[in-house]
């Protein structure tokens, strides 16, 4: 484990401490890095200071119900649209299959195997390529 990882996750750990403690690498890690041991009490000296000058406030009834108002909600059409092209991307590779099936039946198992790897190939394509052109959620 290197020392930028180690202070990821010491990071991490300030709001999950459970993650800290059983984890076997970040304690043999920070048992021999003097710099991450120094950065370890800094960081939990910074988040004890902040938490005795900020108190957790109660959230009100009230404010919950309004947030969940304001909340965007899916409907049941939103989740079908946005299952579409995969739906779609599967239908059709199955639809191909079954084409080369027909047409070159003596070569079936090759069929399915080259059926199988282009089609989870191009999911994981089509995946990647939805992810780069979905604008991020405000």
């Amino acid at each position: 484990m290197n020392c930028e990882e180690t202070r990821h996750l010491l990071l991490s750990s300030l709001d999950a401490p459970v993650v800290r403690q059983s984890d076997a690498l970040l304690q043999a890690h920070l048992g021999e890095c003097e710099a991450c041991r120094r950065f370890d009490t800094l960081h939990r000296q910074l988040d004890a200071r902040l938490a005795d000058a900020l108190p957790v406030l109660p959230l009100s009834a009230e404010f919950r119900s309004a947030l969940r108002e304001k909340l965007p909600r899916h409907s049941a059409q939103e989740r079908w649209s946005d299952s579409l092209p995969d739906i779609a991307h599967l239908a059709g590779c199955a639809l191909a299959t079954l084409c080369l099936l027909a047409l070159i039946p003596r070569h079936s198992s090759a069929v399915l195997a080259a059926a199988v790897g282009f089609t989870t190939i191009t999911f994981f394509l089509q995946a990647v390529l939805r992810s780069f052109l979905q604008s991020p959620e405000v």
